[in-house]
């Protein structure tokens, strides 16, 4: 994977995630740095460049049966006042947030998302909204109770948000089952939660694309940080 040649970035670059945000050198330094984790507009701008580049891919021919789900809406989802959960993921579940989304809930079988555990640890999960399931990614290193306990509130949550959302069809809102976390492949997110970003994204794309999760190699993080890097960048010069 041939590197990124910082020297030639502008000044500025922006981000292909709808809120304005911009992205400088210093920005991608830190992103390929595999001595540094990534952070939350890491993760926002990469995480709306794979939605972004699988709709330019399928070029009109199928249809994303997946959308995506970013930090504001996990966190109306562990909301414990149903009101305010319910104000803020109606326009998710409509499609009209994230800005890169653009997909109904009731036309997709699954959302993803990344959560920030353990003060330290990226973890990926899927909202499985066929059969009413979270499967959870994450790093080894990271305790599944906690894991469990994160999404209390999401589980009881999205049962009473789409019981509550007259205009979604996704189930039968006169169904009594309840939601429940699984746990799914772990990857390896290296001292401190370093590399779990970046796994975390590597698994997401390997699930979009139907790739197997055994060909992620905790080795290779450099190399997906320089493809994510540059993915997002060639996606930044194609809307300028």
């Amino acid at each position: 994977m041939g590197s990124v040649e910082l020297t030639t970035l502008p000044a500025e670059v922006q981000l292909p995630s709808g809120n304005s945000q911009f992205a400088d050198v210093d920005w991608f330094k830190q992103a390929l740095n595999s001595n540094e984790r990534l952070e939350n507009f890491h993760m926002d701008a990469f995480f709306s460049t794979m939605a972004i580049n699988y709709d330019i891919q399928l070029d009109n021919v199928g249809v994303r049966e997946w959308t995506i789900i970013d930090r504001v809406g996990l966190n109306a989802l562990r909301e414990t006042d149903l009101g305010i959960c319910s104000s803020v993921l109606v326009p998710y579940s409509r499609g009209y947030y994230p800005r890169c989304s653009g997909l109904r809930w009731v036309d997709c079988n699954r959302v993803f998302g990344f959560a920030w555990i353990e003060g330290c640890h990226w973890i990926l999960y899927e909202l499985s909204l066929k059969d009413e399931v979270i499967r959870v990614y994450f790093a080894e290193e990271v305790s599944w109770m906690e894991v469990k306990c994160f999404f209390d509130n999401v589980r009881s949550n999205l049962k009473k948000f789409i019981q509550w959302d007259n205009n979604s069809d996704i189930r039968d809102p006169s169904t009594e089952r309840e939601w429940e976390v699984v746990r799914s492949t772990c990857f390896v997110g290296g001292p401190d939660g370093i590399q779990s970003g970046v796994m975390a994204l590597k698994f997401l794309e390997c699930l979009i694309y139907n790739l197997p999760l055994a060909i992620v190699d905790p080795a290779c993080c450099a190399s997906y940080r320089y493809s994510f890097c540059a993915q997002l960048f060639a996606n930044c010069i194609r809307k300028v």
